[in-house]
């Protein structure tokens, strides 16, 4: 189910900076089966050749993040004629940083809800507006941290539980992209802390990185320093 509003944003990109140029549409959709809402952006791109087929990439996003986050790899997949949805998955978004449960969205319950996004939200884009466009063959999953737990299972990665397998796969994914650093936040702070000044461009993807390390080790001050970075800068 689609809600009404929808709003469309496009980047105009000159040739030095992209390939392809590209729009980024959003779309608020609710799970009707669930009662669960699935919002994502898509990022589409607009100048490839009439009947060429588009792959896809489904972006799951980490814990606390949303369907802004990973802007830089949505853009850049679209810049290369590569359509990039990215979900926002409700009991583990954004909203854990200002008063949602962060136990609940630890939970296996969560996990398998964030493979349910996915699977619901790429249902919608093949049936939508672009559906007849995206080439079947070419569709990836791909995630960052919390969320390559979800393109690995929707990828087809088997969980014993309980004396059980949980199989989650999708038949549609052809392949899983997983993005996943394990490293300590001192290791990460010398690697890339210095990008996460003010005028660096790349100072939010820092932040995020750097504020889920610290989140991962228990320092929770930290992790909320770097994000309300994120939320306020303009």
């Amino acid at each position: 189910v689609e809600a009404p509003s929808q709003s469309t944003a496009r980047t105009e990109l000159s040739v030095a900076q992209a390939r392809v140029q590209h729009q980024a549409i959003d779309y608020d959709w609710v799970d009707p089966v669930r009662g669960r809402a699935v919002p994502v952006r898509l990022y589409w791109p607009t100048e490839v050749a009439p009947g060429t087929p588009v792959p896809l990439v489904v972006f799951s996003h980490g814990i606390g993040g949303s369907r802004l986050g990973y802007s830089y790899l949505g853009r850049y997949f679209a810049e290369h004629g590569i359509a990039s949805l990215h979900l926002q998955h409700v009991g583990s978004d954004i909203n854990l940083w200002f008063g949602s449960p962060w136990e609940s969205a630890a939970q296996e319950s969560e996990a398998v809800a964030r493979v349910g996004d996915l699977r619901y939200a790429l249902d919608q884009v093949l049936a939508g507006e672009y559906g007849a466009r995206i080439d079947r063959s070419r569709i990836v999953a791909a995630g960052h941290s919390y969320g390559a737990n979800t393109a690995l299972l929707a990828a087809g990665a088997r969980v014993p539980r309980g004396g059980q397998v949980v199989d989650l796969r999708d038949p549609r994914i052809r392949a899983a992209y997983l993005l996943v650093d394990t490293a300590k936040p001192e290791d990460l702070q010398a690697r890339i802390g210095k990008f996460d000044k003010e005028g660096e461009i790349w100072r939010n993807q820092a932040r995020e990185v750097l504020g889920l390390a610290a989140w991962r080790a228990g320092d929770f001050l930290t992790a909320d320093r770097y994000m309300n970075m994120i939320f306020s800068d303009p």
